[in-house]
C-alpha cells in the first residue's frame, strides 16, 4: 500500500514544496473521507442531460470511482428539470486552495462520458453581479475514453474566466477562455491504463503535464484567488458525441490525488 509520502511529484519541484494533506487522498479507506470531500456539487446538478447523483461516487479497492449509469426508473422530477435517464458523478473539495502542484493518477471510463479534474472559484454572494466580477475555472484535464466526434484520447487543458452571475448556455461580454492549441490525439487509450496528470499553478505561470511531459504552458494573468478542487464525469454531447447506453455503467477511476504547496516561512 502506498502511503502519502511514497508518491512524489512527476515533475521537479523546489525544496520549499510540501504535501498538503487537506487536498490529498489515497482512497485506501472503505469509504469517502467526508472531512475532505463532498460527493456532489453544492449549487449545480450537472450538465444536462446527465444529473450528478451522490450515490454514483464511491471508494472501493483503493480507488475513487465516479460512475455514470443509465437508470430505467428515473424520477419524474429528473425529467421535468431537463435531465434524462443518464446519471453522472462529481466530487468537490470542502475547502479552497490557492497555488500549488496538483497531481492525479487516473483511468477514464470506456464510454463517451468525460473524465475531468478541475479548479473553480465560484464567487461569494456579496461579490456577484458587480462590474468586473469574474468566476474563475482551470481545467487541469478533460479527456474522453470514447468519442464519435474525434475527441477521444486527447488531453484537453483549458482555462475560463466568466463574468457573473454564471448561467449555463449564456454568453457574457468580457469572458476569457484559452486552451491548449491543436490538442493532439495521444498514442494510447486513456480507458486502457492509468496515467498521471500534473498541473503547476504559480503566481506567474500555469503549466500542464501528462506522465511528466509538458503539454501546455501559459502566463498566469488572472488566476490569483483560491478555488475548489473538483473531479467529475459528465456528458458533453457537442464535444464527444452521444453516450451509448450499451457502454454504461462506466467508471472514471482515480488512484490518488496529491497537492503540494510552498511552505511559507
Amino acid at each position: 500500500m502506498l502511503m502519502m509520502d511514497d508518491i512524489k511529484p512527476a515533475i521537479e519541484l523546489g525544496a520549499a514544496y510540501r504535501l498538503n494533506e487537506e487536498f490529498s487522498d489515497d482512497f485506501k479507506d472503505c469509504k469517502l473521507d467526508d472531512s475532505k470531500w463532498l460527493p456532489f456539487y453544492p449549487d449545480w446538478h450537472g450538465r444536462k442531460l446527465g444529473r450528478f447523483v451522490p450515490e454514483n461516487v464511491s471508494v472501493k479497492d483503493g480507488l475513487l470511482r465516479l460512475r455514470a449509469c443509465y437508470e430505467e426508473n428515473t424520477p419524474q422530477w429528473f425529467k421535468e428539470s431537463g435531465y434524462s435517464n443518464l446519471t453522472a458523478a462529481c466530487l468537490r473539495s470542502r475547502n479552497r486552495v490557492l497555488y500549488g502542484c496538483f497531481q492525479m493518477r487516473f483511468k477514464s471510463p470506456s464510454s463517451a462520458m468525460s473524465s475531468a479534474f478541475w479548479l473553480n472559484g465560484s464567487l461569494d454572494a456579496d461579490k456577484q453581479n458587480k462590474p468586473g466580477a469574474f468566476s474563475d475555472e482551470i481545467d487541469i484535464f478533460e479527456v474522453f475514453g470514447k468519442s464519435t466526434l474525434g475527441a477521444d484520447d486527447r488531453f484537453y487543458n483549458t482555462c475560463h474566466r466568466l463574468s457573473t452571475p454564471y448561467a449555463e448556455g449564456r454568453i457574457f461580454s468580457g469572458n476569457t477562455t484559452f486552451t491548449r492549441p491543436k490538442t493532439p490525439q495521444e498514442p494510447f487509450h486513456f480507458r486502457d491504463e492509468f496515467h498521471v496528470a500534473t498541473f503547476l499553478w504559480e503566481k506567474d505561470r500555469l503549466r500542464w503535464y501528462l506522465d511528466g511531459r509538458l503539454t501546455f504552458d501559459h502566463p498566469n494573468d488572472y488566476y490569483h484567488n483560491a478555488m475548489y478542487l473538483n473531479v467529475d464525469t459528465e456528458p458533453l454531447f457537442s464535444w464527444s458525441g452521444e453516450v451509448d447506453p450499451a457502454d454504461l455503467p462506466s467508471e472514471f477511476q482515480v488512484d490518488y490525488i496529491r497537492v503540494w504547496q510552498i511552505v511559507q516561512d
